[in-house]
């Protein structure tokens, strides 16, 4: 999660490592030491845009 400060919360799938890194380039360098594990950045948008309004069917002539 990226903090208002620019810093990066992370924590691992199972929960037991947290970290603040300060950048985003530093997120990924923990998890890549060891050759079973994926590690991969996901962006949740606080603020998803929303659909817009669905456009009205037509009406037969």
């Amino acid at each position: 999660m990226r903090q208002e400060d620019g810093r990066f919360d992370v924590i691992s799938h199972d929960g037991r490592r947290i970290m603040r890194l300060r950048s985003l380039d530093r997120v990924l360098l923990p998890f890549q030491r060891a050759p079973e594990v994926s590690a991969r950045v996901i962006w949740a948008d606080p603020e998803p845009e929303t659909d817009p309004e669905p456009e009205a069917e037509p009406v037969p002539a």
